[in-house]
């Protein structure tokens, strides 16, 4: 199976769980991207958002509130709008941000406090999540790509 196959098939999986189980989740996430949202994404990132980052925010566009999308952790999932705010915010020259932080990571998801899952657009690590924490210097790989990230997530449901 196709790789983008893959993530839109855990992607029902997990819509269907949420919608069953977790409703205060399922209440939160927003309609999927539009064509301008998807097109300001790319925009921002100089046209290096991946496919399956796009086949992530067509499903749904972040979430409205503060429920964890994955049920063992505190991380919410951010909409296009959040991510640019967050990445103009982290790429400010006069905002105090803890390096190391590359230009290319994309951050995704958010836990409030300044912790951010950051998806590796280049390099050796292209296509993994990275924890960034806002006052901790380490940065590991927290999922090798999308897909493993979305199964926790539907692991977590269960």
């Amino acid at each position: 199976m196709q790789k983008e196959a893959k993530v839109e098939k855990i992607l029902e999986e997990i819509e269907k769980n949420l919608k069953e189980k977790f409703t205060q989740v399922y209440s939160e996430l927003q309609n999927g991207a539009s064509e301008d949202q998807l097109k300001a994404f790319e925009n921002i990132f100089n046209g290096e958002v991946p496919h399956e980052l796009k086949i992530f925010y067509v499903w749904h566009n972040g979430q409205d509130g503060y429920s964890s999308f994955n049920q063992k952790d505190n991380f919410i999932f951010l909409s296009i709008d959040e991510v640019i705010n967050a990445y103009e915010f982290l790429n400010d020259p006069m905002e105090e941000v803890c390096q190391p932080y590359v230009k290319s990571w994309i951050p995704i998801f958010y836990n409030g406090g300044g912790d951010y899952l950051m998806y590796k657009t280049k390099g050796k690590s292209k296509g993994k999540f990275l924890t960034y924490y806002h006052d901790d210097t380490t940065r590991k790989i927290k999922y090798e790509n999308l897909e493993e990230l979305l199964m926790k997530a539907l692991e977590s449901m269960n």
